[in-house]
Formats: C-alpha cells, sequence, structure tokens
C-alpha cells in the first residue's frame, strides 16, 4: 500500500513544493515582450536545479521503460490479492460469528507456512537496507567533492565515480567583464562526473568548455543538453550517440567564434528530440539534415548569421513552433505544406522577407540593403503562401529591425558596476539633441551590462515593480523605475 499509494502521492507533493516558478512573471512576460523574444520562454526563466529536481521527481512516477513496467504491474497485482484475500477472510468471520447454521460454509484451513520461509523473508529484508544505506553513504561520498552535480544515483559499486545524473552549473549574471571574457572552465569537472555513463542532464552558463570531453560518449542516457555560452567550436562526430536527447540549446558568445562545425548526420537518430535552439553561431555554414526529428515539436533559430538556406522541413511532421529570428543571410524557405502540425511561424529580420521571396521586393528595407532581388522562378509557393497568410507573425512589416549585435565592452559593464536595473548613458547612443536613458541589465543571461537597445526592458521592469514581481526592487537605484521605499 505504501509504494503503491502512498509514495506517487508523496513524489508528487514534493515536487509541487520544491518547483517555483514565478507565473506572475511569465504572464507579465508574454504581454510586455514582443514573439520571438527570449524572454517569453518560461522554460529559460526557471531555476535550472529546481526544474532539475522537478524534473526527475515526476518522471520517477512515468512508467518509461519495460522493465518498470513489469514492477509495477507484479507490485499492483500482489497488493490487489493481498487485499482481496483480506476482504474475503473479514467477511467470512464476520458472517460466521452472526449464524449458528451448520450450513455455512467453513473457513478453509490454511496450511502453517514454515518459520524457515519467514526468516527467509527477514534477511532479504535487512540485507535490503543495509545495501540500500551502503549505496547511499557511498553515492554522497563520491559525488560530496562535486557541487555542480545536483543529482545523482544510489550504487554500491566499488568504483570512485561519482554516478552523476545531473550536472546543472549556471550563472546568469556575470558581475564583471574579467567574469564575462574568462568564464570558469569546466571542462575537467564535466570530465570527471561523466566517467560513470550516468548524466542524463548538462546545463552549462556562463562557463567555459570549448571540447567536449570524450567521457561523454558514455552518457548515451542524455536527454537534457544546454550551453550556453561555453565556447564550444565543434561538435563532435559522436554526437548522435544521445538518441534519447529531448531538449538541446547552445547559445554562442558575441564576439567568441562559437560553433563552426556540425556532423552531416547529427540528428539522425535523435527521434526523441522535441525542442531544439541554435542562437548566435555566425561561423556556421549549414545545418545537418534534419532527418531523424521525426518528434520534434519546437525549432529556434536566432543569429546564425552564415546560415543562406534551411534542409527540407519535410521529416519534421510534428513540427509546432518555428522561429526564425535575425537570419541576415536566409534568403528562402523549404517547403512548408507537410508540416500539418505546425500553429506558430515567426520570422522577423530576414531578407527572405523583403527580396521578393514572399511579395514584391523592397531593397528600401534594411534586412534587403544590398541582395539582389530573388528571380520570379524562386518565389514562394501559393500553398506555401496560404500559410504565410495565416500567421501574422511572420515577416510583419511593421516589426523592428535590429542591426546585427556586437560584443559588450567594457565600459558597458564597469558603468553598471554589477549592479541590476541601474540606470545608464551609453555614449554610443547619445548624440547633442538626444539623451538615451539605458539600463543595466544581463539580457540573454549575458553579463550585467549597459542596454540602450532594448526598447521593452525599461518597461518589463517597470511593471514588475508595479505589479509587485520578481527580485524586490531598490529604492535608490530604482528610484527613476517608480520603486519607492515601503
Amino acid at each position: 500500500m505504501t509504494f503503491a499509494v502512498g509514495c506517487p502521492i508523496f513524489l508528487l507533493g514534493y515536487s509541487y513544493t520544491m518547483f517555483n516558478l514565478d507565473r506572475g512573471i511569465a504572464r507579465l512576460n508574454l504581454r510586455v515582450y514582443p514573439p520571438g523574444s527570449f524572454q517569453r520562454q518560461a522554460r529559460m526563466q526557471a531555476d535550472p536545479i529546481a526544474t532539475t529536481l522537478f524534473r526527475f521527481c515526476f518522471d520517477s512516477m512515468r512508467t518509461l521503460t519495460w522493465s518498470s513496467l513489469l514492477i509495477r504491474l507484479v507490485m499492483n497485482i500482489s497488493f490487489s490479492y493481498r487485499l482481496t484475500r483480506l476482504v474475503e477472510v473479514i467477511y467470512q468471520r464476520r458472517k460466521n460469528t452472526q449464524t449458528t447454521s451448520s450450513k455455512v460454509a467453513k473457513l478453509k484451513a490454511q496450511r502453517d507456512v514454515p518459520r524457515w520461509v519467514g526468516v527467509v523473508f527477514l534477511t532479504a529484508s535487512a540485507f535490503a537496507l543495509a545495501y540500500t544505506g551502503k549505496a547511499i553513504a557511498e553515492s554522497q561520498n563520491s559525488c560530496n567533492a562535486h557541487p555542480q552535480c545536483v543529482a545523482f544515483a544510489y550504487r554500491w559499486d566499488q568504483q570512485d565515480a561519482c554516478p552523476c545524473l545531473a550536472l546543472v552549473d549556471v550563472d546568469k549574471a556575470p558581475k564583471t567583464y574579467e567574469e564575462w571574457i574568462h568564464p570558469i572552465d569546466v571542462s575537467e569537472i564535466v570530465r570527471t562526473l561523466a566517467l560513470s555513463g550516468d548524466l542524463q542532464v548538462l546545463q552549462l552558463t556562463n562557463r567555459q568548455m570549448t571540447l567536449w570531453p570524450e567521457e561523454l560518449q558514455r552518457c548515451t542516457n542524455l536527454v537534457y543538453l544546454s550551453l550556453c555560452y561555453t565556447g564550444v567550436e565543434i561538435i563532435p562526430d559522436w554526437f548522435k550517440v544521445f538518441h534519447k536527447l529531448e531538449f538541446f540549446d547552445i547559445e554562442g558568445k558575441f564576439g567568441d567564434t562559437n560553433v563552426v562545425k556540425m556532423p552531416s548526420d547529427a540528428f539522425s537518430r535523435l527521434n526523441s528530440l522535441t525542442f531544439l535552439h541554435f542562437g548566435y553561431l555566425p561561423l556556421l555554414l549549414e545545418l545537418p539534415s534534419f532527418k531523424g526529428l521525426s518528434n520534434l515539436k519546437s525549432m529556434s533559430l536566432a543569429i546564425l548569421l552564415s546560415i543562406s538556406s534551411l534542409p527540407e522541413l519535410k521529416p519534421l511532421v510534428k513540427l509546432q513552433r518555428l522561429e526564425l529570428v535575425a537570419m541576415y543571410s536566409l534568403q528562402r524557405l523549404p517547403d512548408l505544406t507537410s508540416n500539418q502540425h505546425l500553429k506558430h511561424l515567426f520570422l522577423v529580420n530576414a531578407p527572405l522577407c523583403c527580396n521578393g521571396f514572399l511579395s514584391k521586393c523592397n531593397q528600401s528595407h534594411p534586412a534587403c540593403n544590398g541582395p539582389t532581388c530573388l528571380p520570379s522562378s524562386d518565389h514562394i509557393s501559393d500553398a506555401n503562401l496560404a500559410i504565410f497568410t495565416t500567421q501574422p507573425v511572420a515577416c510583419d512589416p511593421n516589426a523592428l529591425y535590429f542591426p546585427p549585435p556586437q560584443p559588450i565592452a567594457k565600459y558597458q559593464v564597469d558603468m553598471c558596476g554589477g549592479v541590476m536595473y541601474r540606470r545608464c548613458y551609453d555614449p554610443v547612443y547619445q548624440s547633442a539633441d538626444v539623451e538615451v536613458v539605458g539600463i543595466c541589465m544581463n539580457n540573454f543571461f549575458q553579463v550585467i551590462s549597459c542596454s540602450s537597445s532594448d526598447i521593452y526592458a525599461i518597461n518589463g521592469r517597470q511593471q514588475e515593480i508595479i505589479h509587485g514581481f520578481g527580485l524586490p526592487c531598490d529604492p535608490v537605484e530604482e528610484a527613476w523605475l517608480g520603486c519607492v521605499k515601503p
């Protein structure tokens, strides 16, 4: 009863109390920020450790393998049989005491169980308790030296390797320029925690790992991979061993080399992948074929400066969301008619919006300043154009144009001093006639710096203060945003 019913209820309650997402901010960001904005992704804004622990607790109640299905069936059948027998015995005994009729069937005599059978059960129980205690102690001793391992398996295998399940090392808001350009190198930590081959979650933000450790090949059960501002330059040829991967996110740092090469068959075995995001990979010339991504539901590509065309989208039979942001070289799109589940299509700041692919060529548009217009033979088909007409945020002519981002300068960081939401004035945006006010922010989880180009950031923080969402405001630094002393 405890394991079959009580344990899942306890785990569900524990997961609910452990996971804390500020849903007020999530709803506010949907109102303040436009489609395609990073801030609209609630998954990215949630605490990564709490999210990981919630997933592990919640997944423990799911039946994901044949072995877990068999164990649950045996436990439930055993529990059901014992409960049925108990009810039958209680019923017959109660009926036996209420009548003296000789016609009442007597209880069937049960054979005595030999004592040695009980000894076997007691011995097995004692062994299980001792083994569990030893496994917990051994795993804790192996993993205590690695605080980045936020979840690990309990195992007693006489090995020194930590059986790490989730490696999360995230700094969402570096405070100094030195921390930004010289982040902590975690290559050796990743190598050490990948030795056991148990990793299921690897999430790094503002940490250095230029080359993937070879030991990661052992982690074939990896389901969540997020590498933001890690300096990764090459995706290894053995990447496809992660055939259970469900979430894949790579974000490059402005000013770094970032990813320059991916295997052509990188996605060939990733039929479990449901979420894919690539951001700021300016030197990546082409994307791998999408063959194998039969379960992909959301794909977001942003600031891939050298990508002029996308692979065929036909393999993405379950695709529901496609966002293409600031693809400054993208000239055309593949056929979309086979993506029948596509509900959200967002395109902005791409030449295909104004080079004649969709409609009349408009070389006065900033995104088409230079490229020639496409010939009529390359125009979009009527069937694909009908899809675009149902998506109002696809190539919206009223959308603001943002030039390619530039690396963050040291002075932009120094003027903030690591203080969020401080008012600042970037000299680049100032003139004799206009004084542009900026705000110190960690845009996209980058270093805290003066941002004068994000026109939504100031309004977003003002709305947080008005509604009491997010971090408590500082009445000294944020008085200009409307923060007052309580």
